[in-house]
């Protein structure tokens, strides 16, 4: 029995070699068998939806970090009169097993946004509640490809990139951050929807504005500087940068109240703390005080400004003004609205203030 004992355990070593490739070749299979959707991309051209899916390469996820050298993530397209049907011809081509409820990012094409309702691009989304949570939306200059393909160094699906970078420019007052959810609720319209717009510059994404709609349509843009202004109406600022005479301040704690002092006139009282965040000579109190002043009257100007363009140029209510003054019994009429704005900055001691 002994001399078979060496062909036996090579058999046996054989045997579990085959099941062990087996197995792992099962295993692949399964995985390459999975999508996960991560992003989609919505344009509109001449009457026809292209939708651009982005999904993560489950196969590309299994090596290891340091193995890693690109996103891990593919790019597929489907073309159809509508979204859902665009949608469903995506699953039919796939053949795979395809989880959307992952979707992290709509990015809606600029020109889609001119030839049509935002609400019947979105109708698929909208009336699939339970793709509401989390879903961040934004308008992409040009064709959505160009997002949702962006290599990132940072991380290996780019749908986490960009929402990192909406939080931070919501974070520093440049942006206003849009979910479906919010898409969804200006569908009755109380009030307008304010959609955040990305450029891809040289394979970088970086913000460039916002985009107003009103009652499903695009009524007109606000530059980062026009976003930071409404972000102060609406109290929504939580820490943000500006710059005088060479001198950077930061702006903090900021607390905004509304009230209506008569028929179609809104005041609003913008209250905060600053503080020198960079400053390259040497400020002596009485200089720091008219920096301060300076900045007072420059964001009250510019908060004024934008609430009379949107509200006269753009017939826009992203603050829900009307509604406001309808809970409040007063009469309000954006056609005739009148603004006043007060800013009130203290000082908040730093290293380079003292």
């Amino acid at each position: 029995m002994p001399k078979y004992s060496r062909f036996i355990f090579i058999g046996i070593l054989l045997v579990a070699t085959i099941l062990v490739h087996f197995l792992n070749y099962r295993d692949t299979s399964t995985v390459n068998n999975q999508i996960v959707v991560t992003a989609m991309g919505i344009n509109q051209q001449e009457g026809k939806v292209t939708l651009s899916v982005q999904a993560v390469d489950a196969l590309k996820t299994s090596a290891g970090l340091s193995e890693q050298s690109e996103t891990a993530t593919g790019l597929y397209e489907s073309e159809a009169p509508s979204v859902s049907t665009a949608l469903r011809q995506f699953l039919n081509e796939s053949g795979r097993s395809t989880y959307i409820l992952h979707n992290k990012l709509i990015a809606i094409g600029e020109e889609a946004t001119t030839n049509g309702s935002l609400y019947d691009m979105m109708d698929f989304f909208l009336r699939r509640l339970e793709c509401h949570a989390l879903v961040d939306v934004v308008i992409c200059r040009g064709d959505p490809r160009s997002l949702l393909s962006i290599q990132s160094g940072n991380d290996a699906i780019e749908a986490e990139y960009v929402a990192q970078m909406l939080s931070e420019g919501a974070r520093l007052g440049m942006s206003i951050p849009c979910r479906l959810l919010d898409v969804q609720q200006t569908a009755n319209g109380e009030y307008d929807v304010a959609i955040p717009i990305l450029l891809v510059d040289n394979g970088t994404p970086r913000l460039d504005g916002t985009a107003l709609f009103r009652k499903g349509y695009k009524v007109g843009e606000l530059s980062v500087e026009e976003t930071t202004a409404l972000l102060y109406a609406g109290n929504a600022i939580r820490s943000c940068m500006h710059e005088v005479d060479g001198v950077t301040l930061r702006v903090s704690s900021v607390s905004t109240t509304l009230s209506f002092k008569q028929e179609g006139c809104c005041s609003f009282n913008v209250r905060g703390k600053a503080d020198v965040w960079e400053s390259h000579r040497e400020l002596t109190k009485q200089e720091k005080e008219e920096i301060l002043k300076q900045l007072e009257c420059e964001l009250a100007y510019r908060i004024t400004a934008l609430l009379e363009r949107i509200t006269r140029d753009y017939r826009s209510d992203p603050l829900a003004l009307e509604r406001q003054a309808a809970c409040l019994k007063r009469e309000f009429s954006l056609e005739d609205a009148r603004f006043l704005v007060s800013v009130d900055l203290r000082t908040k001691e730093s290293g380079l203030m003292k």
